[in-house]
């Protein structure tokens, strides 16, 4: 009861923060794009301002494909690179609260929680009570970790992936056949959910990886070849201050796998850091790697064990104010 009430209140309070940032940064600067943006990707702006900040960049996608389904956005270009999960679950929040972007967030701060739930319990086993409270504060504290309280999937992601690894402990499902009808569902229905995913993909015409590479320029490639190219760009002046954070937090991510063999950490760790690290980085950009890094909760965990909780929560969330007070003005972060 003592740990629900910590995870409760660690989550209202900086989930208030959040809209509070957003709304005051967006009224002090106020910088807004026209109703008719292809930005807003065919949605109408919320009227309320508290919803309207996190209607940004790729959310607005995902609004569009929870109100009229996949379509071309572009000429020849779908929008079927935006899995199918997070919108569906937003469609059937929305039959009981009537409003698109609210229904969206519902499910992005829910599922939010229920991921500091599992991780709290994950790493408390683990390595006990002190360093899951203090694992939880640094994965809150990431400068790009606003990105959970918005429009975007990776609430949902972290919330499945730690739910994964929970579950899988708490109930041992390959050794006890109790279990073997649950995780029947559990194992088939994602599965079913995917294949119907790529049958609709095959209709409209366009696969994840097609409408990845077309609207996107995302392809798959060697790791080296994806930092090679960002260097270069460097090199010919092309480049911004998010685009140095995505380069240099691709390295420090990398050096957590590393960090991760050496500390000795579990096996699933580690290989959980490998799949999120390299995923982006063999996409042929590492564009927006600052808001996918936020997923990869084992680095939290080893941070949590070597460095100072106020020296990290201090800078942490003051970067993280910043970026976004910049996305709510339509500042491109990731």
């Amino acid at each position: 009861m003592k740990n629900n009430k910590f995870l409760f209140l660690t989550f209202i309070s900086t989930r208030v923060a959040h809209f509070i940032i957003a709304v005051t940064s967006y009224m002090f600067i106020h910088n807004e794009v026209g109703a008719g943006s292809s930005y807003w990707r065919g949605i109408i702006p919320d009227k309320s301002i508290f919803i309207r900040v996190w209607q940004r960049w790729d959310s607005n996608f995902y609004q569009s494909i929870l109100e009229k389904g996949y379509k071309e956005f572009a000429e020849g270009v779908y929008d079927t690179a935006f899995f199918p999960l997070y919108p569906f679950l937003g469609k059937i929040v929305n039959v009981l609260v009537g409003n698109a972007p609210v229904s969206l967030l519902i499910i992005s701060n829910l599922s939010l929680f229920l991921a500091m739930y599992y991780m709290f319990n994950i790493v408390k086993e683990d390595y006990g009570e002190a360093i899951a409270k203090k694992s939880v504060w640094f994965l809150l504290a990431y400068p790009f970790a606003f990105f959970f309280t918005g429009i975007y999937t990776e609430s949902l992601f972290l919330a499945l992936l730690t739910g994964s690894v929970y579950y899988m402990r708490k109930n041992n499902i390959f050794l006890y056949k109790k279990h073997l009808l649950k995780n029947f569902f559990v194992l088939i229905l994602p599965m079913l959910a995917l294949i119907g995913y790529y049958l609709y993909s095959a209709h409209v015409g366009q696969t994840f990886s097609e409408s990845s590479f077309l609207g996107w320029k995302r392809y798959y490639t060697f790791p080296w070849t994806t930092i090679i190219k960002h260097f270069e760009r460097i090199m010919n002046g092309d480049f911004s201050v998010i685009f140095i954070y995505n380069l240099v937090l691709s390295f420090v991510f990398l050096g957590t796998t590393v960090w991760a063999v050496k500390e000795g950490m579990k096996l699933e760790y580690i290989i959980i850091i490998l799949i999120l690290v390299f995923m982006p980085l063999c996409s042929n950009q590492l564009k927006s790697f600052v808001r996918y890094s936020v997923v990869v909760f084992p680095t939290f965990i080893l941070l949590a064990q070597k460095i100072d909780e106020r020296i990290f929560l201090a800078l942490g969330f003051s970067l993280q104010g910043l970026m976004l007070g910049l996305y709510s003005n339509w500042v491109y972060i990731a």
